[in-house]
């Protein structure tokens, strides 16, 4: 009687039902009764995962095979996302191999998939990335695995989306968790759902559109709740997505970030970073930001230096405060360690470039990273400040304008936060020549400081002049090689120490290297 009792409130509460499964499989294992336990494993192994919690299950798995059972296909390659201890981080790529002699049939999915996760948990993501988005190109000679009952389509398609957020691939982490939201909840596992949901709105939150993060929270609230242990994971994303949306931060932010624990963080500690990293500097503490990151440099967390945004935010972050505090040169040097293939890393580039006055370098790589952006409003509207900036620069008023009208027509309208990415000088041209644009009093252009006055914009041949000065060559030196007159030559030299402020060559290549030119 009180087991069907029990059974009736499983079928309306998803934490009762849950909680069934993983009572049952508790109990049989205890008494012993190891074909009944890995029976119901091979049945309900999502729900042992997630509701015995990985260290038990795993401890009864051991048991299990010791005892001559077989393990279900997905257990075995569940193995590999227990996170290895930082003293058993590999030096090399030996323990991340796919082995050379792969099994056939079930066996083989156990090995790739494993495969993926141990390159995940050693800090690998791109390279996992490429395996999962393989298993999911292949989804139907995976089907021992890749089943869509009992949430295995539901629980791949999240773990493909968070190896694509950690490899830095927003976009593609993006389409992941929507195809993951497309799939029914399922009954005993709603915290996959809402884990979905959870992470499409730290992605926007950090990067995208707050309006789309909070109502992505308001879809992960409504979610039931289970006694998984994953839950207390889900409730530390969901305060850093309310973190960083919060239209007027303050110091008690700060405080917020530190009460987190990240141990229960987990995997996305690389987000953490770049949370608390970007409330730091919208708090203007630039200086705390860097010593912060300089301490979490010194974590053993899993990354492999300049793979991925988890082998790139700590770097990227030091190299932005140094941006933010005018050190063009130890800006570039940080910088020059991240992936370039992220959408930070080219829109970096390009904030240099234009710091530095090659705007040239500036509009190339705007146009370079548009693909990487346009589906992440907050990356966008960073483009466009720094176009903006770029064409003011040149004393490009229309293109300027032009810009600054594609950033109007942002669905919503600009937010306060989202006017501050512009320059100060871009916010008084744009109110004397568009009516319609915001009015914004500070602060000003933190994503793109600091920006050249108009008109010192450097021209192709002057950064190739700097180069041939920092050489040592002489004028008639450099004339010979640019197939140019010495007048030619010295006209250029004068522009040039004009536009960098200096009067004579030291200092003209001392100021270039301050700007990360050569």
């Amino acid at each position: 009687m009180r087991e069907a009792r029990a059974e009736s409130t499983a079928t309306r509460d998803p934490a009762a039902a849950l909680d069934l499964v993983v009572n049952r499989i508790d109990d049989t294992f205890a008494a012993g009764n190891y074909h009944q336990t890995i029976g119901l494993l091979h049945d309900y192994v999502l729900e042992a995962w997630f509701g015995l919690g990985p260290e038990y299950l795993l401890r009864i798995a051991r048991t299990l095979e010791a005892a001559g059972y077989e393990l279900p296909v997905p257990l075995a390659a569940m193995r590999s996302m227990v996170p290895p201890a930082p003293e058993a981080a590999p030096s090399d790529e030996s323990s991340t191999r796919l082995p050379e002699e792969a099994p056939n049939g079930a066996e083989a999915d156990d090995a790739v998939y494993s495969h993926a996760y141990v390159l995940r948990m050693h800090g690998r993501p791109v390279e996992a990335l490429a395996v999962f988005e393989d298993i999911l190109a292949r989804g139907s000679t995976f089907q021992p695995l890749f089943t869509t009952h009992g949430g295995w389509g539901l629980f791949n398609n999240v773990q493909a989306g968070v190896t694509a957020m950690l490899a830095g691939d927003f976009t593609l982490a993006e389409t992941r968790f929507t195809e993951a939201k497309l799939h029914r909840p399922a009954p005993r596992l709603p915290f996959l759902t809402r884990d979905a949901h959870s992470k499409s709105a730290l992605l926007h939150a950090c990067f995208g559109d707050s309006a789309v993060a909070e109502a992505e929270l308001l879809l992960a609230d409504q979610m039931p709740r289970t006694n998984s242990w994953v839950e207390p994971t889900l409730d530390v994303q969901d305060s850093l997505t309310r973190i960083m949306i919060n239209p007027h931060p303050d110091e008690t932010l700060i405080d917020q970030l530190d009460a987190l624990p990240l141990s229960v963080i987990g995997e996305l500690w690389p987000f953490y970073v770049y949370v608390l990293h970007t409330v730091l500097i919208r708090l203007g503490h630039p200086d705390e930001a860097a010593r912060r990151l300089e301490r979490l440099a010194q974590v053993p967390f899993p990354r492999v230096a300049g793979q991925g945004f988890s082998g790139s935010v700590i770097p990227w972050g030091l190299g932005f405060s140094a941006f933010v505090a005018g050190d063009l040169k130890e800006a570039r040097e940080h910088w020059n360690q991240v992936d370039s293939n992220l959408a930070l890393t080219k829109l970096s580039g390009a904030a240099l470039s234009l710091a530095a006055g090659d705007t040239a370098a500036t509009i190339r790589g705007a146009a370079e990273v548009r693909p990487l952006t346009k589906e992440f409003r907050k990356l966008e509207l960073q483009r466009l400040s720094l176009l903006a900036s770029c064409h003011l620069t040149l004393g490009d008023a229309e293109s300027c304008l032009e810009v600054l009208r594609r950033a109007l027509a942002m669905p919503r309208g600009l937010k306060p936060e989202e006017l501050a990415l512009f320059q100060q000088n871009v916010h008084t041209f744009a109110s004397q020549h568009l009516p319609e644009w915001p009015c914004h009093v500070g602060p000003f252009g933190v994503a793109a400081m600091p920006v050249i006055t108009q008109g010192a914009a450097l021209t192709p041949r002057e950064i190739e002049m700097i180069g041939w000065l920092a050489k040592g060559h002489s004028r008639e030196e450099i004339s010979n090689e640019l197939f140019l007159s010495v007048n030619t030559v010295k006209s250029h030299q004068r522009r040039l120490y004009k536009k960098l402020g200096v009067t004579n060559r030291t200092a003209a290549v001392h100021e270039a290297e301050q700007r990360g030119l050569i």
